[in-house]
């Protein structure tokens, strides 16, 4: 009766656990789902996009002139691209390219050792971006009651440009302290988030494809210089 009842109890019935071992959702089950759920969302023409501006405008809506409203409108904004690179070949292929590039500017033969955080990522110019469009939009607010969606726009590009700007200068003066500063939240954000180290398969793929690049263009420069005449 003993075996019986243990029996009973270690074998894996229709509300009972599974077997171990044996999971109830598999990877594949996963990314099929996923799959199965963009496919839907595009099906009705609702992108990712759409559900940003979505909740963007509803927080704006909902809650009064803040630098925290807005703070969080803008972390709304940038999760689409969070979410992309969670997938992890994306991002270590992020790292390759930065390794690859860097590893060339610098005349090293193996990009291997080379940081996957480079100062010309365009993540270096989310958090000055971020800030200047966050306090653009509450003086905004503040001096405009029903601010248009083109004056959003306007302060949206000014704030853009500014931070261009500022990326241009610290890359011309990469050596400052200054310049340095500015990098420290972009260079983060490459090192949690935005890349990974890539595998020796990858940085070769990497490898392969900055020299046909710069195959191409070494045929094309070749090409446009005029010819001589003895």
């Amino acid at each position: 009766m003993s075996d019986s009842a243990n029996s009973n109890s270690n074998s894996s019935g229709p509300s009972g656990s599974p077997e171990q071992g044996v999971p109830l959702i598999t990877e594949a089950d996963i990314v099929e789902a996923r799959q199965k759920g963009r496919a839907l969302a595009l099906g009705i023409g609702f992108s990712p996009g759409d559900a940003t501006l979505i909740a963007t405008a509803t927080l704006r809506k909902r809650f009064g002139s803040s630098a925290l409203r807005e703070g969080v409108v803008q972390i709304v904004g940038a999760a689409p691209a969070l979410v992309a690179l969670l997938d992890r070949d994306l991002a270590a292929y992020h790292g390759v390219e930065h390794k690859a590039i860097a590893a060339y500017e610098q005349g090293i033969d193996d990009p291997a050792g080379v940081p996957k955080e480079h100062d010309r990522c365009g993540s270096n110019l989310i958090t000055p971006m971020m800030l200047l469009s966050v306090g653009g939009t509450v003086m905004l607010e503040r001096l405009v009651e029903k601010p248009s969606p083109a004056a959003r726009a306007v302060v949206g590009l000014a704030g853009a440009s500014i931070a261009v700007e500022m990326f241009a200068w610290s890359d011309r003066h990469s050596d400052t302290a200054l310049a340095r500063a500015f990098h420290t939240p972009g260079h983060e954000i490459q090192r949690l988030i935005a890349t990974r180290e890539p595998t020796p398969e990858q940085l070769e793929v990497g490898v392969a494809a900055l020299a046909e690049i710069l195959r191409v263009e070494n045929a094309a420069s070749s090409d446009e210089q005029p010819a001589t005449s003895n």
